[in-house]
Order: structure tokens, then sequence, then C-alpha cells
């Protein structure tokens, strides 16, 4: 009967934990849709000559939100495409920041989720001058012979972490990754983009 009840106990634990963990989660995805919400507020209407008004960190900020906003207004055309050539050096850099610099990402999380890209992120890179970062990703791709065209052997491991597993083994993924991350961070070269086609974006 003692048994019984501490097994019922510690079930129950689990059970309020799971639950408090199921309502900060959706408390935290709240706040992150209020936060979109208003960044789309304050940015969308904004002049170049505004824009230009703004610091650097909250330039790039109200820069990929009109660009990734653009990006998605048409659901009848490709993400990517539909941007200007300025707006497209962004989006495919953010794309590739955010997978590449994640706390769990890496690069073989952005051939996984590569957004249509891929085959652009080495000249979007030369064109900021972050040549370091063009050359590391450019001797992964060749030493390893990938196809930024056909990432369908990584795509495909969306739902399969054990292949994905398999994927990090068989390319050196994490020297990589600790190259990358001891690079400077691209917001200085992206904003001074930014600023240098203010009218773009």
């Amino acid at each position: 009967m003692g048994l019984i009840r501490i097994i019922r106990e510690w079930t129950n634990v689990g059970l309020i934990k799971a639950i408090k963990d199921c309502i900060d989660l959706k408390k935290e995805l709240q706040a992150m849709e209020k936060d979109f919400e208003e960044k789309q507020k304050r940015y969308l209407p904004m002049t170049a000559e505004e824009m230009a008004a703004l610091s650097d960190e909250e330039l790039l900020i109200a820069a990929t939100t009109r660009t990734n906003h653009q990006a998605a207004c048409n659901d009848e055309e490709d993400d990517f495409q539909r941007l200007n050539e300025h707006q497209k050096v962004l989006y495919a850099i953010d794309t590739f920041e955010i997978n590449v610099t994640a706390q769990d990402g890496g690069l073989c999380d952005f051939f996984v989720y590569p957004d249509g890209v891929a085959p652009y992120i080495s000249d979007c890179l030369g064109t900021i001058g972050a040549e370091a970062h063009k050359k590391l990703f450019d001797d992964f791709v060749t030493k390893n012979r990938i196809d930024l065209t056909d990432l369908s052997a990584f795509e495909s491991t969306r739902h399969d972490d054990a292949a994905r597993e398999r994927l990090k083994m068989k390319y050196p993924f994490t020297a990589f990754d600790r190259a990358y991350a001891a690079l400077p961070p691209l917001a200085t070269l992206l904003t001074a983009y930014i600023k240098d086609h203010i009218d773009s974006f």
C-alpha cells in the first residue's frame, strides 16, 4: 500500500511538472507573438529617413522585420525570389545565421532547413565583405562535395533524429561550427550593408 502511494505521488509530480512546462511554453510563445506584432506595428510603416535615424542594433532588427514581412506577403511565390536584390542578401544571411549560430543548431541544421537560400550564401557573404565566413563555408562545401542545389539527403532527416546524427558523424560539422563561432559576428557588416542600401529596405 505504501509503495502504491509513493508511485502515485511520483506520477502526480511528473504530471504537474509537465502541465507547468506546457503553460510556461504557451506563455513564452504568446510573448514572442506579441513582440513580433509590436515590431511589425513599429517598423513596417517607417520611411527610409526614419529607418536611417535608428541605432545600429534597432536598424538591423527593423530591416530584418520588414524583409521577412515582404517575403511572407504573397503565398503564391517563393519567399526568397519575391525580394529585391538587397533584401535577398539580408534574408539569406539571416536564415543562415539563425541555424548556424543557434545553441542547438549548426551548419547541419541549415542544410536540413535551407529555406531555398543555400546556393546563394557564398555570394551573399562576399557581398557584405564577410570574406573569412565565406572562405570557411566555401571550403566546407568543396571539401565535402556538398551540392547546394540538392540538399534532399539533409532535408529528409527533418523528422528522423537518428538519420541526422549519422549525417553529423559523416561530415565535420562540429569543426565547422566551432570555427564559425570563433569568427566576428556579422551584425556590423550587415548593418553597414543596410545603411548603404537603406532605400531598399
